[in-house]
């Protein structure tokens, strides 16, 4: 996030008169600091279908193609090639040298950019943000007609494919029109009209100006294992003569905390003509402690805020201050430890959905309200990160969906973790091209890295080219060179279905692990085996307490990372803005779910909260005897376990216990246990104790609780075995889950063998 200021009144009059229709503008009245003008309107710009008649259209408007557009257009019926976006521009002269950049949010799927008739520049793939210079063909003061040739996704098909296209291709399944495009549309997936993917420009388009001199790009690197800080900023210079200047930085608080920072000398560099410098600010000594760190928000709380820091950038020579700003940044490291991921050194454990743009609400949804700045309390992005967060869910897969900056400031903001994903569904529709593929890797790692939310990236999901044994020649191996080239702070991941587990080498360096999706999630993962991780498991049912179960029994398996698909599917009007008619995934789409029944406060959301919760305490043989869902007994009740483990009153009993410390900070642990009779807070059957662990953060272990059952009276009756994880004296977990049915005799069996008398008693 950059922190820039607004213009002085006077100066946004001056600069908007020169404009052709009035446009958001923002600039400063100090020299050096960045502004820009929003070109996006519904009123501005027209739109031609291939070489059709030209007519309004709204900018982003959630893409051409979007139920916004009145008349709305067709993807698949009313565009075969391409569409034109036309509008005039008049460009102010907010530099005496400057620099004019075009700033894209994403075009889908590729597009081509025009200023008076000559290409300022060109660039393939969808759904990620990219920059054209306009330095060059921009004439302050005169009117310029800017184009954008946006491409259909046919323009980009294989030669002799019906399907597979050479760019990028996300969770894209358009409805057809007449019957030759409904089979078209069905050739392109068999779930087609089931999501919502804007095409043309969607997000935003934005006209930036610099000083002539100023800083391009940057990558703040944090690292808590060596304590430093490193910054590389690349300077562009687009005057025609040699510039000398000093680079300059500082620190300071994002929440005005009174960190005392070290100073960072400054450096002189000499950047030639027409060109692009890169230099590195650091390394820094970093020596404030963990409290200074960027940590998520484990476990859960409603009013924690992370420390971010800003680095400060400033571009000077002997004359004056060419540019300033501010970065904002989170002091975090995400590395992987030998069968789990680590945030600063400290194992966790991912609980994850898997959110698709495509299925959320609108054509561009991330324009809808879940991902917008607040508007009021319990509104906005960072509400819907601590939805999930209240829920047990600490991170989010945007599934074959990169995210907004606006999303990843929220979650930089509440302690949220991302793992931005390609926008590639490989079902068919994506195969790895060399000439555009790593653009929409670059794009991704470079829109991201500088922020502490993102925890890893996944290159692609369900890709179907196997790997069999010759891996070295796996097609998809590249892509992690290409995401290394962006950002080689990251661990890596492969979203796959089908095509095993286990470690993936790029080519030039580094690795990616592939995250399993419809496995076996009752395998053990030890400290000899692989990472592994649950990507896609529970998604064909609809089922919350499914995931909820098998999200514990993947726990105690030491499966490190585990998601549905999709939360919303579970649960659609979970999100701002969201209902059962706007979720456009419709194959297993639940209707929507009530407050007091499947809402918050509701058994089934209160089951799945516990079997996320950090401090979980698990008796292994109620989860054995128990590995189904929850059985729905209506109006919103649910029962599990629903299968009792059986013993014999006046005989000692042992109890298998799972005790999780999935916090961040601590390593000591009390399990207090006691048994009542009848329900959990019934007459005291056995006087409990304490057992006394010692667990560091991110680990689990198994402690075995033994007690002498007393007689009972009559036939049978229920014991509750209560189980209370406490740390520094206070309950963190309660659970009332273990219940045994305690009979005083064995049960004789009454079945008989078919074709043999009855044995004499």
């Amino acid at each position: 996030m950059r922190k820039e200021s607004t213009m002085k009144n006077t100066l946004v009059s001056a600069f908007t008169s020169l404009l052709v229709l009035p446009i958001g503008f923002a600039a400063d009245a100090m020299y050096g600091v960045a502004s820009e003008i929003d070109l996006a309107s519904d009123s501005a710009w027209t739109l031609r279908c291939d070489d059709g008649p030209a007519r309004p259209v709204k900018v982003p408007g959630g893409g051409w193609n979007s139920d916004q557009q009145s008349p709305q257009i067709q993807v698949m019926k009313d565009v075969r090639d391409f569409v034109m976006y036309d509008r005039k521009i008049t460009i102010p002269a907010i530099y005496p040298e400057q620099a004019v950049k075009l700033c894209f949010g994403a075009v889908a799927h590729g597009c081509e950019v025009f200023l008076d008739g000559k290409q300022v520049g060109e660039h393939h793939g969808p759904q990620v943000p990219f920059e054209m210079e306009l330095t060059e063909l921009a004439t302050p003061g005169k009117e310029q007609v800017l184009q954008v040739k946006a491409y259909h996704r046919r323009h980009y098909l294989m030669p002799g494919q019906k399907q597979t296209a050479e760019v990028a291709v996300g969770f894209d399944f358009p409805e057809g029109g007449d019957e030759p495009t409904r089979k078209e549309a069905n050739d392109w997936c068999n779930w087609h009209g089931n999501t919502k993917v804007g095409y043309g420009i969607v997000r935003s388009i934005k006209m930036k100006f610099l000083p002539a001199v100023y800083v391009d790009d940057y990558f703040i690197k944090t690292s808590v294992s060596n304590k430093q800080l490193t910054c590389d900023v690349w300077l562009k210079n687009s005057t025609a003569k040699e510039h000398k200047v000093k680079l300059g930085a500082a620190l300071s608080s994002w929440n005005k905390s009174n960190w005392t920072y070290p100073s960072i000398p400054s450096t002189t560099v000499t950047i030639p003509p027409k060109s692009t410098l890169k230099t590195t600010i650091g390394p820094v000594s970093w020596n404030m402690g963990p409290e200074s760190y960027w940590w998520p928000n484990i476990p859960y709380r409603e009013k924690y805020q992370p420390q971010l820091h800003y680095l400060n950038i400033t571009v000077s020579d002997d004359m004056k201050s060419w540019h300033t700003i501010s970065s904002r940044f989170g002091f975090a490291e995400h590395v992987e430890g030998p069968y789990y991921y680590t945030v600063n050194g400290v194992r966790y454990t991912g609980f994850s959905d898997g959110t698709t743009e495509g299925q959320t609400s609108f054509y561009d949804s991330y324009s809808s309200p879940a991902w917008l700045p607040p508007t009021g309390p319990g509104t906005g992005a960072p509400e819907s990160w601590k939805r999930y967060m209240r829920v047990g869910i600490n991170m989010n897969r945007l599934s074959c969906s990169p995210p907004t900056e606006y999303m990843m400031d929220a979650a930089d903001e509440v302690g949220f973790m991302l793992i931005p994903e390609a926008p590639i569904w490989g079902n068919g529709l994506s195969r790895y091209n060399p000439a555009y593929t790593p653009q929409t890797y670059h794009d991704m790692g470079r829109a991201c890295r500088n922020h502490p939310c993102i925890a890893r990236y996944s290159l692609s999901n369900e890709v179907r080219e196997p790997r069999g044994e010759m891996q070295d020649k796996w097609s998809w191996r590249p892509a992690i060179d290409d995401i290394r080239k962006a950002d080689d702070t990251r661990p890596l991941v492969f979203e796959l279905h089908s095509q095993g587990n286990g470690r993936v080498d790029g080519i030039q360096g580094g690795h990616a692990w592939i995250m399993d999706h419809y496995t076996n999630i009752h395998e053990k993962v030890g400290d000899d085996k692989d990472i592994r991780g649950m990507g896609e498991h529970f998604w064909d049912r609809n089922s919350m307490g499914e995931f909820a179960v098998g999200c514990r029994a993947l726990r105690i398996n030491n499966w490190c990372y585990m998601a549905g698909w999709s939360w919303i599917n579970y649960w659609p009007n979970f999100l701002q803005g969201m209902n059962h008619d706007l979720n456009a995934w419709k194959p297993q789409d639940h209707p929507d779910r009530k407050d007091g029944i499947d809402g918050w406060g509701s058994p089934i959301v209160d089951f799945i909260q516990r079997s996320l919760h950090p401090y979980l305490v698990q008796d292994l043989g109620i989860l054995k005897e128990n590995p189904g869902d929850p059985k729905e007994l209506g109006q919103g009740k649910i029962e599990w376990p629903y299968n009792l483990p059986t013993i014999l009153a006046g005989q000692p009993v042992e109890r298998k216990v799972e005790v999780f410390n999935g916090g961040l900070i601590g390593n000591k642990i009390t399990l207090r246990w006691s048994a009542h009779w009848d329900k959990p807070n019934g007459p005291e059957a056995v006087k409990g104790c304490d057992i006394a662990c010692e667990i560091e953060p991110g680990f689990h272990t198994t402690k075995t609780i033994t007690l002498a059952v007393p007689k009972v009276d009559h036939d049978e009756r229920k014991l509750y075995l209560v189980l209370d994880s406490v740390m520094d004296g206070k309950t963190v977990f309660h659970s009332e889950e273990t219940c045994l049915n305690v009979i005083t005799r064995t049960v004789e069996s009454s079945a008989a063998f078919i074709g043999t008398d009855p044995v004499a008693k």
